[in-house]
């Protein structure tokens, strides 16, 4: 449910979130809180209501397509960034509902009229020209959703720098409070995992 009645703060019918705005919206107007069955019964009737008379939503992560704009979610309560051709924005007002987890954080808000250049990321990370071509390609399609996208397989000896340019990556994509992750032990895991990132990354992989 949109409870803010727009994208920006979406919560789970089911889910605590949901369950303590409900008791403080109906203390606020009543100065009573609903008991577990009321509030059950709300969680329900709400439920049935979304999957028998309303239009189903995908919900996006991170990044998603309307029309022929891009959209970049900063995460609940924040404005989203509009990219177009040729330019973007900053704006509170957005038609996408995207999918937020606690895990996530908010992402640096650009600046307008600085001197930028991709190519500083040089500085960060050690890799060949052809090689930093190539990362950086893989950087900028990350944000855009909606085709396949490449896997990124960074491999050396110990101490060569692989960790660095997927941490970094992760901070640019999809900034998180998990960063590198565990290789899952089943397909259920590793689809709890796709779920939850806009942009994943396991570290120290055997095989």
């Amino acid at each position: 449910i949109a409870i803010s009645g727009d994208g920006k703060n979406i919560l789970k019918l089911n889910s605590r979130d949901f369950k303590q705005w409900l008791a403080k919206e109906c203390y606020t107007k009543y100065k009573k809180t609903p008991s577990s069955d009321a509030t059950n019964k709300v969680v329900l009737t709400l439920s049935g209501i979304a999957s028998y008379e309303r239009d189903e939503i995908k919900l996006q992560t991170r990044s998603a397509w309307e029309n022929d704009h891009l959209w970049y979610d900063n995460g609940k309560e924040q404005p989203a960034i509009l990219i177009s051709p040729g330019r973007w924005n900053v704006t509170s007002k957005y038609p996408i509902l995207f999918r937020r987890f606690g895990h996530q954080r908010s992402q640096v808000w650009p600046i307008k009229n600085e001197a930028s250049n991709i190519k500083l990321l040089d500085q960060y990370i050690n890799l060949q020209h052809d090689e930093m071509l190539l990362f950086i390609t893989y950087l900028v399609a990350a944000f855009i959703p909606g085709f396949p996208h490449p896997l990124l397989l960074l491999h050396g000896p110990q101490g060569a720098g692989k960790s660095t340019p997927m941490r970094l990556l992760k901070e640019l994509i999809d900034p998180s409070g998990i960063q590198a992750l565990s290789q899952p032990s089943s397909m259920k895991e590793f689809s709890q995992q796709f779920h939850h990132h806009a942009f994943l990354f396991y570290d120290n992989l055997s095989s």
